[in-house]
Order: C-alpha cells, then structure tokens, then sequence
C-alpha cells in the first residue's frame, strides 16, 4: 500500500475515533444531565394521573349516591302506586284527591327523577370519555372494556321514564271520570305498577355498571401506584444501560486511534506487509 493511502487511512482512522470518543462522552454528559429531569417530568405526569384518576372516583361516588336517593323515590313510588291499588276497588268519595296526587305530586317525582338522571348522564360521559383515555396506558395493566357503558345506561333509565307521565296522567282522567270502567282503572295501575318496576331494574342495573367501572378505576389507580414505585428504578436502569453502552463504544475508540497513529507514523520506506507475505511468515 502507498504511503499516501496508509498515512490518508490512518488519519481518516483517527478522526473517527476522536469523533466517537467525542459523542460517547458528550452522551455520558447529556444523559446523567436530563436523567433527574426525566424522572422529575414522569413524575409530575404521573401525578397528574392519579389526581384524574382520584377525581373520576369522585364522579363516581356522586353518580352511585345520586342512582341510590332515586332508587328510594321509587320505593317511595312503588309503595304509593301499591296503596292506591288497594285503596282503588274500595274508595270512590276521594276520587279527586288520588286524581291530584297522581297527576301532580306522582308526575313531579317522576320528572325530578328525569332531570336527576340527565345530570348524572352528563357526568357518565366524562367518566366514559376518562376511563377510555386512561386504560389506554400500555403500563397500567388493564383495559376499559364494559359491557354496558354507563353514559347507556343512564340513558335507558331515564328512557323508561318517559312514558310515566302520560301513564299518570291516564290512572288521573280516570279517577276524575267517577263514572269509568274501574276494571279500566285497575288495568292502568297495574301498567303503571309493571313501569315502577322496570325503573326499578333499570336504576339497579345502573348502579352495577357504575360497580364495575369502580373495579376498573380501582386497577388503574393500583397500576398508576405501581408504575409511581417503579419509575425512579426504571429511568437509573435505562441511563445505567445506555451508560454502559456508551462507555464501550469510548473503549472502542482506543483501537481505532491506535491503529490509526500506527498507519500514520509508519516510516514512508516501509510498506504494509501483503497477505501473501503474511502467510508466507
């Protein structure tokens, strides 16, 4: 090989160790600087984390709480629609005054009820819209896979809601007209008995899918928990690794700057030995 090209080859061989030695060390010196800040910025999002999380439990508890009070009206409900079953087929002289309570005070529980509803599924919505964003996290270790979204399944309650009004209003014509079929009269109570009782299932069935979305904010705050245990673990490994990595490309170094230092001092009447004369030694 000509001098030129040997002392060309070492030079370009040292070059690229100097080059190399200066990444390696200029990344050792980048990672351990941003390494308190990265754990510092994963912890501030993991908090930001878990106060949502907190704050989505909050919703919940609102939403189960406002389910149970309407689950009382409607005890309350069903027990007066019983009682006026009964009193029905025996009492004709306060006629009038079922009729007012069933067309006023009955209707105005049952859309107080509605309105309470609407509220609750505006919440539902948050919390569905909350729970998908947040189980999307590859390192909370659950996923959010109802069978029956919340948001639905307030919106069926209140659905079942809708046709209760007319239905009052229907057993109300009826006890005004003294003169009406009471057979038609008991038919209508028994259909707006047979609603109480599918509001009733509905507003249970509500507060088991509010259950299980408590089961699944539960999993993911233990995993927000475990991933706040482990991240200051996880960051040092990472830089320790990335560490190493670097170290040995620096110790890589040392062979190219050698053998380039070698290539360029070599005397210039001194030529590379051929592969034939080095199998021929």
């Amino acid at each position: 090989m000509r001098p030129f090209t040997l002392r060309l080859t070492g030079s370009l061989l040292i070059f690229a160790a100097l080059l190399g030695a200066v990444v390696s060390i200029s990344g050792l010196v980048a990672l351990w600087s941003v390494q308190s800040q990265v754990v510092s910025s994963l912890t501030s999002a993991s908090d930001l984390l878990g106060r949502t999380l907190t704050a989505t439990g909050d919703l919940l508890n609102v939403a189960d709480a406002t389910l149970a009070q309407l689950e009382g009206d409607v005890d309350v409900l069903e027990a007066t629609v019983s009682h006026l079953a009964g009193t029905i087929d025996t009492t004709t002289g306060v006629a009038d005054s079922i009729a007012s309570l069933v067309g006023d005070d009955l209707t105005g529980v049952v859309r107080d009820t509605q309105h309470s509803l609407d509220s609750v599924q505006s919440s539902a919505k948050l919390i569905d819209d909350t729970l998908r964003v947040i189980t999307a996290i590859p390192f909370l270790g659950t996923r959010y896979q109802p069978e029956v979204p919340l948001e639905t399944s307030i919106a069926e309650v209140s659905g079942s809601l809708d046709d209760m009004p007319a239905a009052l209003r229907k057993v109300e014509r009826s006890l005004r007209d003294a003169s009406g079929d009471a057979q038609t009269m008991s038919a209508d109570i028994q259909t707006l008995s047979e609603r109480v009782a599918e509001l009733k299932t509905n507003l249970s069935a509500a507060r088991q899918v509010i259950a299980q979305y408590q089961d699944i904010l539960g999993e993911a705050q233990q995993g927000v928990t475990t991933l706040q245990a482990n991240l200051p673990g996880w960051t040092r490994t990472l830089a320790w690794s990335f560490s190493a990595l670097l170290a040995w490309l620096l110790i890589a170094q040392a062979g190219l700057l050698t053998q380039g230092l070698e290539l360029v001092s070599r005397p210039r009447g001194v030529a590379a030995p051929s592969p034939r004369d080095q199998s021929a030694a």
